[in-house]
């Protein structure tokens, strides 16, 4: 008889470890594939293995990269919270601060479009020189 007992509790555990290995395995496919859609903030970073998320304010309700045993909701609410950041600048955002990064990425931006304007502006000559040459 308690063999019997044994063997199907037994069994019941495993169907329930089963189980929660498949929802750990989802949510880490969730997760990885939300980095990859995402990227880094910060830099063209797309690379699932070297992004990250970091928690906007210190309200970490939990380390995402845990594959803790939480809801699919905790899971999303926690996401909500972070902004996916290469391991490089999610060092620098924490040695060097947030406002740093902002600036490096209004730099970013203001050389991305000098260099449309500029681009423009040569394509706009050339088409010139051709057409009037």
């Amino acid at each position: 008889m308690i063999n019997l007992i044994t063997m199907i509790l037994g069994t019941l555990m495993n169907k329930y470890t089963e189980k929660r290995k498949r929802k750990r395995h989802r949510i880490k496919e969730f997760l990885t594939d939300y980095k990859k859609r995402k990227g880094c903030k910060y830099c063209s970073e797309k690379d699932a293995l070297c992004l990250t998320f970091h928690h906007r304010e210190n309200n970490k309700a939990f380390w995402l990269g845990a594959g803790s045993n939480v809801s699919w909701k905790k899971v999303k609410e926690e996401v909500k919270k972070c902004e996916v950041v290469c391991e490089n600048c999610h060092k620098k955002i924490n040695v060097y601060g947030e406002k740093y990064m902002k600036k490096k990425l209004l730099i970013k931006d203001i050389v991305w479009f000098v260099a449309l304007y500029v681009g423009i502006i040569l394509l706009n000559i050339l088409l010139i020189y051709k057409i009037g040459g």
